[in-house]
């Protein structure tokens, strides 16, 4: 969607609508590094599976690397993973709602034709 912001429209206005879309900006910056992370997981997921579950992994905790076996990692990682998912979903709903909103608001004040 194109903005033509107009001389016509109070200062104001034009403040609250910059403002709005940089806040959208945040949240999809937000949701990507979520949805990276959620990549990262399904990848050290799809490989660890492959191992036999007694095996010796590490997993980096904090800025400590953790010995565990395959078996405890591998319910932890799925936990993890589905947080994200869930977290994403939301980000996902915000960034929908937020984007409804500041069209409408553009609209509303003349913003955009």
């Amino acid at each position: 969607m194109s903005y033509e912001l107009t001389q016509k429209v109070p200062a104001q206005v034009h403040s609250k609508f910059n403002q709005m879309r940089e806040n959208y900006k945040k949240l999809v910056n937000e949701l990507y590094k979520i949805e990276s992370q959620s990549s990262e997981y399904n990848i050290a997921l799809g490989a660890i599976e492959k191992l036999p579950p007694e095996r010796r992994c590490f997993r980096l905790v904090g800025q400590t690397l953790v010995e565990h076996s395959v078996k405890e990692v591998i319910p932890v990682i799925k936990e993890r993973r589905k947080e994200l998912l869930e977290m994403q979903k939301q980000l996902q709903d915000e960034a929908d709602k937020l984007e409804a909103q500041t069209n409408s608001y553009a609209l509303e004040h003349g913003l955009i034709k």
